[in-house]
């Protein structure tokens, strides 16, 4: 089944949103990234959220376990934000929540799957166990928590699930270019990775560079790429060519990834769940934090986070879904 956006085929007008967002990204690295996420990204966190929430019943009470979580990662940094660790007036209480902040993304991404998916009895025994190793491994890994700390909410949400939903939406249609746009994902990073860098052809104004380490979107940069054993983590240049090739994977991941869900309007109908209310709510909510993204980009961000946290949180339980439904496909068990 084809399905079309506006009379355009909907796999054929992702491939042109991909392409565009490569050719943006590459020669724009910083501008496209800093501008998507205080444009794009707000709006893609209301819209996803509205959508989710009136989806399923189980997902309307999902909705406030999402905000129960994303309040415990986001009230630690806005308070640390407003007066600094030491002239809070429980510093320490404020500072243990923090550096624990990881597990409340671990918790709600198992426990969406025990809730919405599993034998009641199973879910309690493996519950438990995974709990159990999750305060070993996240207290004492590196790796787990920069894996549930910094690649969930980031390159795993807007890259890797991304992917997955593609996959699925093509499984689903069987349409020719869904699998070009699958092979055109997979192709970008190793094409930003192959070419080279011409360092003099990039200059960032000084006002792009001050907002893009004040809000420490550099650290997914570093982090990143001390995970793949790129560096060692501990230095940021914006003119080096591992930083530029690593800015353009993550400002490609994260423009498509907004620019395809805005695409989907005919294929999940997220815009049928927008009643008046919602949309003055929506838009209300959106204007103010372009206004504070545009009046004080650090304090839109703050703003922006507790939003861009609920919405990856009540996203769990369908990128569980969705995977499950393309590993039942590929086994041939899916009707």
């Amino acid at each position: 089944m084809r399905v079309q956006w506006a009379g355009i085929d909907l796999d054929l007008l992702n491939f042109f949103l991909i392409v565009l967002s490569f050719l943006v990204c590459f020669y724009y690295p910083y501008e496209s990234f800093i501008l998507a996420y205080s444009i794009l990204g707000p709006l893609h966190y209301l819209t996803e959220t509205n959508w989710l929430k009136k989806k399923e019943k189980e997902y309307s009470r999902w909705f406030w376990v999402a905000i129960v979580f994303s309040l415990l990662i986001v009230l630690p940094k806005w308070f640390i934000e407003l007066g600094g660790k030491n002239s809070l007036v429980f510093p320490k209480l404020v500072s243990f929540f923090d550096e624990v902040s990881n597990v409340f993304i671990f918790l709600p991404f198992f426990l969406s799957g025990f809730l919405f998916y599993g034998n009641l009895n199973f879910k309690k025994i493996l519950l438990f166990v995974l709990l159990t190793l999750s305060g070993y491994f996240l207290f004492t890994k590196p790796f787990f928590g920069t894996f549930f700390g910094l690649l969930i909410p980031t390159l795993i949400h807007v890259y890797l699930f991304t992917i997955f939903f593609m996959a699925s939406g093509t499984i689903r249609n069987k349409g020719r270019f869904g699998v070009l746009n699958l092979i055109l994902m997979f192709i970008a990073p190793v094409v930003i990775w192959v070419l080279p860098v011409s360092l003099g052809d990039y200059s960032v104004e000084p006002k792009l560079k001050g907002i893009f380490i004040d809000t420490h979107y550099h650290y997914t940069n570093v982090l990143f790429s001390k995970f793949l054993g790129l560096s060692d983590g501990t230095s940021f240049f914006f003119y080096e060519e591992l930083e530029l090739k690593m800015q353009r994977f993550i400002s490609f991941a994260y423009l498509y990834h907004y620019l395809n869900w805005f695409s989907k309007t005919n294929v999940i109908y997220w815009h049928r769940a927008i009643n008046k209310q919602s949309a003055i709510l929506i838009g209300v909510s959106w204007i103010v934090m372009l206004v504070l993204f545009f009046q004080n980009y650090r304090l839109g961000f703050m703003v922006a986070l507790l939003f861009s946290f609920i919405h990856l949180l009540m996203e769990f339980p369908l990128n569980i879904a969705n995977f499950k439904f393309i590993l039942r496909s590929i086994s041939g068990k899916s009707k």
